[in-house]
C-alpha cells in the first residue's frame, strides 16, 4: 500500500525542523562516487543547520534545500562524484538519505561544488 501524500509531508516535515520529535539538530551534505563518500583533497561534509529557512516546509511531497550549500575548495582534484546523501554526523555512519547527482561532477583543485536553493529535492512517492 503506497503511503498516503499527506502523511508523507508529515513525516518530511518532522524530518526537517518538525516538532513531535527529536529531530537532528544538523544535517551533514556529503557526496559519493560508486557508492563511497568521497575523501581527502580537501573534502568535507557540509553542516547544514536543520531549520525551516534551511529546509522550508515542503509542498508536493518534496523538501528542498532552502540556501546555498557549498563544499570546501578542493585541494587536488576529487574523485567524481555521482550521488549526494544527507548524514547525521560529520563523519561517519550511513546516509540516511541518498540521491544521483543529475550529471557526475568532477570538482578539479582549486574549485567548489555548490547546490543552489532548491537543487536538493527529497521525495516521499
Amino acid at each position: 500500500m503506497p503511503i498516503l501524500s499527506t502523511h508523507a509531508a508529515e513525516l518530511l516535515n518532522k524530518d526537517f525542523g518538525a516538532t513531535n520529535y527529536t529531530a537532528t539538530a544538523t544535517w551533514y551534505v556529503g557526496l559519493r562516487a560508486g557508492g563511497t563518500e568521497l575523501s581527502g583533497n580537501g573534502y568535507a561534509r557540509v553542516a547544514v543547520t536543520n531549520n525551516t529557512t534551511n529546509f522550508p516546509n515542503i509542498a508536493a511531497n518534496i523538501m528542498v534545500n532552502g540556501t546555498v550549500i557549498t563544499f570546501p575548495a578542493a585541494s587536488a582534484d576529487w574523485a567524481t562524484a555521482d550521488e549526494v546523501c544527507l548524514f547525521i554526523a560529520s563523519s561517519g555512519g550511513t546516509p540516511k538519505y541518498t540521491g544521483i547527482l543529475d550529471s557526475p561532477v568532477t570538482v578539479r583543485s582549486g574549485q567548489t561544488r555548490q547546490f543552489a536553493a532548491g537543487d536538493l529535492k527529497i521525495k516521499f512517492i
